[in-house]
Formats: C-alpha cells, structure tokens, sequence
C-alpha cells in the first residue's frame, strides 16, 4: 500500500510536501537545412523585406518615386538571383542534395514570384508614382511593371486570380520534369571526329 501511495504521490506531484515536480524537458528536433536552400530562403525574404518596403512607401499621402522604385528593385534583383541559381543548381550540379534542394528552392521562387505578381497593394503602390517631369526611361519603366502586373492578372476577381496560381504551379511542376529528363539522361552517340571539327574542345571531350 505505501508503494502504492508513493507513486500516487510522485505521479500527482504530492510529494517533497506537495511541491510540484518540474516537468520533463522536451528537446525539439534539430532540423537540418541544406546550405542551398538556405540560401534560397534568404534571396525571398530579402524580397519579401522590399515588398513590404515598397508598400510602406506607397501608404504615404505623397508617394515618392525613389522610395518605391528603390526597394522595387531590390525586390526584383532578389528574386532573379535566387531564381537564376536553383535553375542552374537544379539542372546542372552534379551532387543530388544540392539538386533537390534547388528544385525546392526553384519551386518557391516560382511560387512568390506568382504571388507578387498578383498583388493588389504593390501594384496600387505602383500605379499611384507621379511620372510628370521624369526621363523616358523611368517613364517606360514604370508603365511596363504596370503591364507586367495586369498580364499577370492582378486586375482580376478573386477566382481567375486562384486560378491562375494552380496554372503557374502547374507549369513549373512540368518544366521541372521535362528538364530533369534532359539531366538525367546518359544515352550517347558516336561519331566520327571529323564531323565535330569547329565544336569547342571541351564540349567535344
């Protein structure tokens, strides 16, 4: 019967006068990112910080053209590289990890890069920018990130717009299988040297 009671007690946290026991130190898991994708996810926050930089800019009664073209493109050159280097890590890269974690990474760059495509608040920041008295250039700049963001459908209602982003997951799915094939393949032809004359020698070897 004491022992019985005993661990009633320890199990309720009566005993040590009725002190409550410490519970148990739960350890999470150590979660292991590739360095690739790490990287990755660094290029998108750094574009999702100049997202939210630019519609920041575009909530002040007078928008200014330098604080919101300038995080723009920030925004932009983000992208594009985190974009450029898990398409070329993807297909090119000869170890398999760094391979699948630039898939990963390719996919999300496809992915935020749809979202941004279809967001109301950055293109209202946008189209607000006052382009009287400025150069050509910042000019067409301007009015072609405009038509970016209506080809992309941000104009559109709510349901176009869900569709829309099944379709560009969809088409990055099937981009990736179609190049993974070309990768992956090891099939070769032989020919006669002579018929490779003007290739360049490391392409021939």
């Amino acid at each position: 019967q004491a022992t019985v009671s005993t661990l009633i007690c320890l199990l309720t946290g009566c005993a040590a006068g009725n002190a409550q026991l410490a519970p148990p130190t739960v350890v999470a898991p150590t979660v292991t990112v590739h360095p690739t994708l790490r990287q990755c996810q660094e290029r998108l926050a750094e574009a999702r910080s100049a997202r939210e930089a630019v519609v920041l800019a575009g909530a002040a009664t007078a928008v200014d053209l330098g604080r919101v073209l300038g995080p723009y493109n920030r925004l932009s050159i983000a992208l594009d590289n985190a974009d450029a280097e898990s398409s070329l890590m993807r297909s090119v890269h000869p170890d398999a990890a760094v391979r699948d974690a630039a898939e990963s990474c390719e996919k999300q760059v496809a992915s935020l890069r749809t979202e941004l495509g279809l967001d109301r608040p950055l293109y209202d920041t946008v189209t607000r920018l006052k382009l009287d008295g400025q150069p050509a250039d910042v000019v067409r700049l301007v009015s072609k990130t405009i038509e970016d963001f209506q080809r992309a459908g941000v104009d559109k209602d709510d349901a176009t717009r869900a569709r829309i982003r099944a379709i560009n997951d969809a088409l990055v799915e099937v981009a990736q299988a179609f190049t993974k094939g070309i990768a992956s393949d090891v099939r070769w032809i032989d020919l006669d040297p002579a018929r490779l004359k003007g290739m360049p020698e490391d392409w021939v070897a």
